[in-house]
């Protein structure tokens, strides 16, 4: 080992060599010599001879002191680099002087503890140095080359309206400036790892080289020629080339990394690319082209176009998460992290089958069965985009409605210290106001590029620009009360323009609600204008309900006594039983009929009157029979006809109350809807120290009715135990709004008090939370009803393109009413049904189709409606085919809530175990042939997460010497995985696919010695460490992807052999 490093180190000091050629040896002999000294520690064992060790480390820090300190001779342009680099030289050099120090004291005393002490916390400074001077080189060549291009950029924006003299001057100066850029990336090309990066500093540097020329050419054309629009165009043209090509260049030299550190975060004191939700949209629009392709390429049998489209499948999928956790780190709402999270979770694994089914399906021999595995998972890759993407979305609804209720909360003291005269303290929140008004804009318009509704965009982007409007109004008028603080007039311009404010933010804090119920006075003393939600309903009491079940349960008891009364041959019996049942059969009759009349949907109303019309037949059929029956007394084959007979009556019966009972079920949806947004009016109007005493009103009114129609469907139930559960919910629902009707007084009279604003809020979650149990307990299967309503519904939307091709705009008006209506009672449906999950899983799938109902799927249909009335047919199609879309995520969210639960994978013990089971997932469904270079990498990859659990699992035992032995054994798997990736990329005929291999492969190789150099420094730390601890996870994290990764680009680009 010693000599081996000796060598090395010499070979290294010999060469022309940069940091990161020498960093490797380093963490070498440092990892080499950590591992005696922590395996002795642990054992109390005599250490090793480690004097050769410790000259090794030292010969090969003074080949990385040597070449940093000749690197830092350069940049005397930036001296805190500079400096650093020195500064971190001389730390290195006390850290290896120590280290020699520590190994003569272990040659004299092998039992010295504190000299084993202190060559493990040199080791460290030595390790840590190492690394800080490849960050600083690295930084000074990436500010070096971004300066570059920033001149040439700033160059090229020089180029309009020159004269000859300064077209040459900036012609000069660009060309110098395009040579100096295209040495600098070329020198960086040699430096880096990755093929994929390297080919676009490449291909960038030729644009460079070859659209300079052109511009330049362009200016004199333009120069000589004024008024020549094709020169004019060529020039805008080249610029523009050349300006993106630069632009290329400085994002790959923001990305990348020299060696082993290009997965390491750097900071380069500049601002990061933002992405926006259009991107994610963008990249999801992609994914869902790339699998046509791939579809297309299987039915064709077409490789090529298959391995293509794969391979962008798994690049845009990682686009999109990378994307969603930028959104995630930005987030700051629990549940929609949460939510986040799992959607993120669920495109990671959505594509695991992919390739291998596609490999089948692309075989000249395959079967319809293999086309159709491809397809099935196509629509699972296509369904998880579409639900990240859809979880996105309410992370900014919740934003809105935060800054919303910002806005709203700042307007009250806002209003007082003006009209109070105290102009410092109204001028500090005026500027307060004005910034949380500002700060909806950006919010509005990243959500404005992500919508597809065409009228929820211009809601957003209007909101925004009417905040925009009403600020400098808002300033004015806080001015005109600062100056006459008792003009009356003054302090009505300013109520009005509080009120205007408070409107827009109202309304830009609900874009999902084309009509919100926005505060129209909130500063006046005249009454508020409330827009109201109610509707005309039919309100079914218990007397109602008993108007269906006594006489149907009088005409079944009838019904089953009139065999027996033929039998004994009882003729005034039988005529008092035939006289009662026709009293029953009216009754029913009359109660149907009521329920039909008081009916708003006219397909509930038509199907109760066409079971009346069933019963009238069935009734008269019954009755001849019992008369034929009668006339020949004792004929048991006619009183077996009667008992026939009586049985299908008895089915009619049911089905005249089960026509009745859904009317009674969709008032229970109707008022929790009605009942949900009162409640919401009621919190709106609190936290705005407003009287909430209307709004309650209007919620206990709309309880009371609630409470009506669960007692009414309490009665035509007949099992004890579920009537037991809905009496029970009733009686929760009757407390709570006893609790709501205190806890709104008391929000009344102390309208600034927190806790009386908290005591009404918590009032309201448990009403809320009553009418949900009532909901769940009413239904006998709210689950089955809600999957049967997503079936209707679907139903519904192939009606309506029908009738739309038909251009049938009554029928398509008609359809969509009843499909709005329906999906109405659907999203409370979902609501109750999300309040009450207990999976917690399930919950949030439940109330994320009931946010896309209420959000995307309504608004549409809204769209839709305009459309139709407007009689745009083509338009109308394109937004139905959006709403079907919409419509498939809810019903894939339902099918995954109410799906029996997965046998769920063992919990991770921690993070590390975690990133090892996720490889050992990604790894279960390959073909492990290791006969076959694709197969000894999966096979490697096996052996790498095996090590990762236990890595885990020594690191949490605190075992530092088997920490650096398995970081070391898993390097050897990766350089193991290495050499097949390069025999796989021999075989495969694609560049493109063979550069995707090998680009992952490098990444996983640098990561390992990342791994090895940390798990060095974490057993140099006597007490856990969290900044190691978390520098260990995120390197686990990082290995764990890129094998992965490697795992599907080595598995695609096999298609290609």
């Amino acid at each position: 080992k010693q000599y081996f490093w000796s060598k090395k180190t010499w070979r290294i000091r010999r060469m022309d060599v940069t940091l990161d050629m020498v960093i490797e040896a380093v963490a070498e002999a440092i990892g080499q010599l950590v591992f005696f000294a922590v395996e002795a520690e642990e054992n109390n064992s005599v250490l090793t001879n480690i004097g050769g060790g410790a000259e090794a480390v030292k010969m090969a820090v003074d080949a990385l002191i040597a070449v940093a300190d000749s690197i830092a001779s350069k940049f005397g342009d930036h001296p805190k680099i500079q400096n650093g680099m020195l500064e971190t030289g001389r730390q290195i050099r006390g850290g290896t002087s120590e280290i020699v120090r520590c190994a003569h004291l272990l040659q004299q005393d092998k039992f010295h503890k504190q000299a084993k002490q202190d060559l493990l916390a040199a080791s460290k400074i030595v390790m840590q140095g190492t690394v800080r001077e490849l960050h600083l080189a690295d930084k000074y060549d990436v500010l070096k080359l971004i300066a570059a291009c920033n001149q040439c950029k700033a160059e090229i924006d020089k180029t309009q309206n020159l004269t000859a003299e300064q077209l040459v001057a900036v012609a000069r100066a660009l060309s110098a400036g395009i040579v100096n850029v295209i040495r600098l990336s070329s020198e960086r090309i040699k430096v880096l790892a990755d093929p994929m990066m390297k080919r676009r500093l490449d291909n960038a540097n030729n644009i460079c080289r070859t659209e300079t020329q052109t511009l330049v050419r362009a200016l004199g054309a333009v120069l000589q020629q004024p008024g020549n629009q094709q020169a004019q165009q060529e020039k805008q043209v080249k610029s523009r080339a050349v300006h993106a090509a630069l632009d290329d260049i400085i994002e790959v030299a923001r990305l990348s990394c020299k060696g082993m550190f290009d997965e390491l975060d750097m900071d380069f004191d500049l601002k990061p690319n933002s992405v926006s939700l259009q991107d994610l949209r963008d990249a999801h629009d992609k994914l869902r082209a790339e699998v046509a392709h791939l579809e297309n390429g299987i039915a064709n049998k077409k490789g090529e176009e298959a391995a293509n489209a794969l391979r962008q499948i798994n690049d845009l999928i990682r686009q999109e998460i990378n994307m969603a956790n930028g959104f995630l780190e930005d987030c700051d709402d629990e549940d929609s992290k949460a939510q986040i999270i799992e959607a993120i979770n669920e495109l990671q694994n959505a594509p695991s089958n992919l390739a291998p089914q596609a490999k089948k399906a692309v075989a000249p021999n395959a079967s319809r069965n293999d086309v159709e595995a491809v397809k099935a998972t196509d629509r699972d890759i296509l369904n998880a985009s579409s639900a990240l993407l859809a979880t996105v979305s309410p992370a900014y609804d919740a934003q809105l409605a935060r800054a919303s209720r910002k806005v709203l909360d700042d307007l009250v003291p806002l209003r007082d210290s003006s009209i109070r005269g105290d102009k410092p303290d109204s001028t500090a929140r005026t500027k307060q106001t004005i910034g949380d008004m500002q700060a909806m804009g950006p919010i509005a318009e990243a959500y404005a590029g992500l919508t597809d509704d065409p009228s929820k965009r211009k809601r957003l982007l209007d909101g925004r620009d009417e905040m925009k409007r009403l600020a400098p109004a808002l300033v004015t008028a806080v001015r005109g009360v600062q100056d006459n603080p008792r003009d009356n007039a003054a302090r009505q311009r300013l109520d009005d323009a509080l009120n205007s404010v408070a409107r827009a933010a109202t309304a830009l804090g609900d874009p999902n609600n084309p009509a919100p119920i926005v505060p129209m006075e909130l500063f006046s003393s005249r009454p508020v204008e409330r827009k109201s939600v109610q509707r005309r309903h039919y309100d079914p009491t218990a007397e109602a309900a008993n108007a269906f079940l006594q006489p149907a349960a009088d005409a079944k008891e009838i019904i089953s006594r009139i065999p027996e009364l033929l039998k004994n041959r009882d003729n005034r019996g039988l005529d008092d039983a035939m006289r009662d049942l026709r009293d029953a059969l009216d009754a029913l009759r009359k109660a149907a009929n009521d329920a039909a009349d008081h009916e708003d949907n006219p397909d509930t109303a038509r199907r109760i009157r066409d079971a009346v019309r069933g019963l009238d037949g069935l009734q008269k059929n019954y009755e001849d029979d019992v008369a034929a029956a009668r006339s020949r007394p004792g004929d048991m084959a006619a009183i077996n006809k009667v008992k026939a007979s009586g049985d299908r009556l008895g089915d009619g019966i049911d089905k005249v109350v089960a026509a009745g009972l859904p009317s009674l079920l969709d008032r229970l949806l109707d008022n929790s809807r009605i009942l949900n947004a009162e409640l919401d009016d009621e919190s709106d109007a609190a936290a705005r120290g407003q009287d909430p005493t209307a709004a309650y009103l209007d919620a206990a009114d709309t309880g009371r009715k609630q409470l009506a129609v669960a007692s009414a469907l309490a009665a035509l139930t007949p099992d004890g135990d579920k009537k037991k559960r809905m009496k029970g919910a009733m009686d929760d629902l009757v407390r709570a709004l006893e609790e709501l009707k205190r806890a709104t007084e008391a929000a009344k009279n102390n309208p600034n008090d927190p806790r009386a604003k908290q005591g009404l809020e918590d009032a309201i979650k448990k009403v809320r939370d009553a009418d949900a149990n009532i909901i769940a307990n009413c239904f006998d299967d709210p689950i089955k009803r809600a999957l049967e309503e997503q079936e209707r519904a679907r139903q519904a939307m192939q009606a309506m393109r029908d009738a739309i091709a038909a251009r049938d705009k009554e029928r398509a008006l008609k359809i969509l009413q009843d499909l709005q209506d329906r999906m109405k009672r659907q999203a409370a449906l979902c609501k109750a049904l999300g309040r009450t999950a207990k999976d917690g899983k399930s919950k949030a799938n439940i109330l994320q189709a009931c946010m896309a109902i209420n959000g995307a799927i309504l608004g549409m249909i809204n769209t839709l409606q305009d459309m139709i009335t407007k009689e745009d047919w083509d338009g109308a199609l394109n937004i139905l085919d959006r709403l079907l879309g919409e419509f498939n995520k809810v019903d894939k969210k339902l099918h995954d809530a109410f799906a029996p639960p997965p046998q769920e994978d063992p919990v991770p013990k921690d993070e590390i175990e975690g990133a090892a089971m996720q490889v050992q997932k990604a790894v279960r469904n390959k073909v492990i042939d290791e006969s076959t270079p694709e197969g000894r990498v999966f096979a490697a990859a096996q052996r790498v997460a095996a090590d990762m659990i236990l890595l885990s699992e020594a690191s949490r035992n605190g075992h530092k010497s088997e920490v650096i032995f398995i970081a070391r054994r898993i390097a050897q798997h990766v350089a193991e995985m290495f050499k097949n990736c390069q025999q796989v990329c021999d075989k495969c005929k694609d560049p493109i696919l063979r550069d995707q291999v090998m680009s992952i492969a490098h990444a996983v190789r640098n990561i390992t010695t990342q791994l090895k150099i940390i798990t060095a420094v974490k057993a140099t730390t006597d007490k856990e460490d969290p900044t190691v601890r978390a520098q260990l996870v995120k390197c686990a994290k990082q290995l764990a992807n890129n094998t992965v990764g490697i795992c599907n680009a080595v598995e695609i680009a096999s298609i290609k052999f």
